[in-house]
């Protein structure tokens, strides 16, 4: 495939990735702040929702926002398989130095350290993935119907969730694999040793951004109990 146009899809991947989570984030305060106050409708996308069946609703629009993110991250990690020997020491620099935020594979700092303290920005995205879906919980306790619609509507859209968000994490722990592989194609030792480190740590930082997702999750919970 033409190179020039991959480097480009490929910039274009990660500028559209660092938007759509920023988006996703201040749609997930604005539902959380929704579903903490008095209101009978909530407006989201342009469409004027009734509180008390916004759950099931707002949460298959979030379950789709999961969806198109799982998409994006597999876009990436097709473009960095698609990229030539001769161009993945520039491609791997754009990954490094990418702007994004969130980038779970991008570099800021000089360490080559696989400790979790160098790399604690890696397990960020998680952590937001977490905060955003956890807005619906004030939703949930809003939402009028019988007890076997509220347990068939939370099983079913937390289980999306897990099971995208496991897919999601399974796609950046590849990408980081794949990025490992290019090792013996780039000269620039620096990189060789991030690459290491990245595919080292990759793991562990996943885990820790989940654990501490689910202990923020766990609070806010607790929070609206007691609100």
């Amino acid at each position: 495939m033409n190179q020039e146009i991959i480097g480009a899809a490929f910039k274009n991947t990660l500028d559209s990735l660092d938007t759509f989570l920023k988006w996703f984030l201040s749609i997930a305060v604005v539902i959380w702040w929704a579903g903490l106050i008095e209101t009978d409708t909530i407006d989201v996308l342009e469409l004027k929702i009734p509180k008390s069946n916004a759950f099931p609703v707002i949460g298959i629009i979030f379950v789709l926002f999961n969806v198109v993110f799982l998409l994006k991250l597999k876009r990436l990690h097709f473009l960095l398989q698609e990229t030539n020997v001769e161009k993945r020491e520039d491609i791997v620099c754009t990954l490094f130095t990418h702007e994004w935020v969130l980038n779970p594979f991008g570099m800021f700092h000089d360490r080559r350290s696989v400790s979790w303290l160098h790399n604690c920005h890696r397990s960020l995205i998680v952590i937001v993935w977490w905060l955003c879906n956890a807005s619906l919980i004030n939703l949930y306790y809003s939402f009028q119907a019988s007890q076997i619609q509220l347990i068939i509507c939370y099983a079913g859209i937390l289980g999306a969730f897990l099971l995208i968000g496991l897919m999601s994490l399974s796609e950046i722990i590849s990408i980081a694999d794949t990025l490992y592989q290019f090792s013996g194609d780039v000269n620039s030792r620096r990189i060789k040793e991030r690459l290491k480190s990245l595919h080292d740590i990759i793991k562990p930082v996943m885990i820790i951004g989940v654990i501490a997702g689910l202990i923020i999750t766990l609070l806010m919970l607790k929070t609206t109990l007691k609100l």
